[in-house]
């Protein structure tokens, strides 16, 4: 289910977030539950999922392993906060309004070994590293498929209710921080496409997350802010805009790339995006933007498929090149003006269907 961009672009290390047994999912995904509002079965036990993976748990503590190694199987995570509990809980229940339905969660993972216990075990003094202490989960829930399979109408739906959910997650202060074709998905349900933000491996809650030492997300698709000199050591703070940026690199990629739900053998651009690091791309980055005021022609020419959504790209590009730098605070005027105000001019029955909730 991933494309041919998260197959050579660089990410950075994951940052995980833990769970609590107020909210049946695992946060790591709760954005991804939120969004598929019909996930079967979400962070289940392991006795459901494969049985030669039970009789390895149920056996695991029959071996002979050190002190140490002992310790981690048997421990479990410190439980969290209840006000994290209480933010996770509240940030599910307000994309789950966007969409209007609940999603089917059955069970959720109790014992669990993080990398805090670990570093702790191994006499690691880390205070940062316990903040974004990484957590193991297992996730059962449907097939979902690139959105790439998808062209005209149904693409744009299915990227406009993700912007609507992931915006939603971010004022509720889960953040995604990994834009990318991959990570956005879709399935069928009740004769239409739904969205769904995938992979929250990157992500943080704003009061639990990591100190901003590092840098993540996945570089074709990140901020040019983020690729500079100062940005890549985590010396620029990760702002709402610059996910938003990242939607639109997403619009325009995809729609000079695929043709008809299929990645085009010929013809296609940006394929140089993906052979260079933070630096490169940013300098690649900086000479499309070039090109496309100064029109050059080779812009001009999106897949067939993907006319209407085209238009749409170019307007949120000129958006954003037009925008004041990066502010703390801004988000409503970003999701606003980058993004609600260019759909709503070329496809407005979209923002109808699947509208902003301001609250």
């Amino acid at each position: 289910m991933v494309n041919s961009a998260a197959g050579t672009a660089p990410k950075t290390s994951p940052h995980g977030i833990n769970s609590t047994s107020g909210l049946n999912s695992t946060p790591l995904v709760v954005g991804s539950a939120a969004v598929s509002e019909h996930i079967s079965t979400l962070g289940v036990r392991v006795h459901n999922v494969c049985p030669w993976i039970t009789h390895d748990v149920d056996n695991y503590r029959k071996c002979d392993a050190d002190a140490m190694l002992q310790e981690l199987l048997c421990g479990f995570e410190e439980r969290p906060s209840s006000e994290k509990s209480k933010l996770l809980q509240d940030s599910l229940k307000a994309v789950l309004e966007i969409c209007h339905n609940t999603p089917e969660i059955t069970d959720n993972l109790t014992e669990l070994t993080s990398t805090g216990k670990i570093r702790k075990s191994l006499g690691i003094q880390d205070p940062d590293g316990e903040r974004g202490s990484r957590v193991l989960y297992i996730i059962v829930f449907r097939k979902l498929v690139p959105i790439t399979s998808l062209s005209g109408d149904e693409f744009l739906s299915a990227w406009w209710q993700v912007v609507l959910c992931h915006h939603t997650l971010w004022k509720h202060n889960v953040q995604h921080r990994d834009i990318s074709p991959s990570n956005i998905m879709v399935y069928w349900l009740n004769g239409q496409w739904i969205g769904v933000l995938n992979d929250y491996d990157l992500s943080s809650i704003e009061c639990d997350g990591p100190s901003g030492k590092e840098r993540t997300g996945t570089v074709p698709f990140m901020a040019i802010d983020l690729l500079t000199k100062n940005a890549i050591p985590g010396k620029v703070t990760h702002l709402y805009r610059h996910d938003a940026e990242s939607l639109v690199w997403v619009l325009i990629w995809v729609c000079l790339r695929y043709q008809g739900g299929k990645l085009m053998s010929n013809g296609r651009l940006l394929d140089d995006w993906l052979k260079v690091d933070a630096k490169g791309c940013k300098k690649k980055k900086s000479d499309f933007i070039w090109k496309f005021r100064h029109g050059e022609a080779d812009l001009k020419n999106p897949s067939p498929s993907h006319q209407s959504n085209w238009k749409i790209a170019v307007a949120c590009l000129h958006t954003m090149i037009h925008a004041p730098r990066a502010k703390i605070g801004e988000n409503e005027f970003i999701l606003q003006t980058w993004l609600l105000n260019n759909v709503e001019s070329v496809v407005p029955d979209i923002v109808v269907r699947h509208p902003v909730n301001v609250s």
